[in-house]
């Protein structure tokens, strides 16, 4: 009951503006023959008010597009990246794997170092993380 409930309150949140709008033409088309003036005016605010209400609707989606793009590129940052190290981790190697292969990436010969590092949590309680990825990386 719930669902239906929902649906249709957005089908009347939808649509309203829509049946407003029609309801205007119509009235404004049947009083165009008693008042030019006033029919014209009333299909002008109509079809002007459905161009506005288009127009924020698309800007809004816009907007909401462009926001869901940032954050899923946030999210792939924090997915690709190790926390300790802030290095580029397994997944982002495979992703990184896969575009190359798929030609995406300039053509030319490529290079994969990995290195495992026995003992690093040792190594950066010892000397600090700043210090430890400065030894690592000698």
């Amino acid at each position: 009951m719930h669902a239906v409930n929902s649906t249709l309150v957005r089908m009347v949140r939808n649509g309203s503006p829509i049946l407003l709008a029609v309801a205007l033409l119509t009235a404004s088309l049947f009083l165009i023959r008693v008042d030019y003036l006033w029919g014209c005016a009333g299909i002008l605010i109509a079809v002007l008010g459905i161009g506005v209400r288009t127009t924020l609707i698309q800007v809004h989606q816009i907007e909401h597009r462009e926001a869901l793009r940032r954050k899923a590129s946030a999210l792939q940052i924090i997915a690709w990246t190790d926390a300790l190290t802030g290095v580029p981790n397994r997944h982002f190697f495979t992703e990184a794997l896969a575009r190359t292969w798929r030609g995406e990436r300039r053509p030319g010969p490529h290079a994969i170092l990995m290195i495992d590092i026995d003992h690093f949590k040792l190594l950066n309680d010892r000397y600090g993380h700043p210090q430890a990825m400065a030894v690592c990386a000698k």
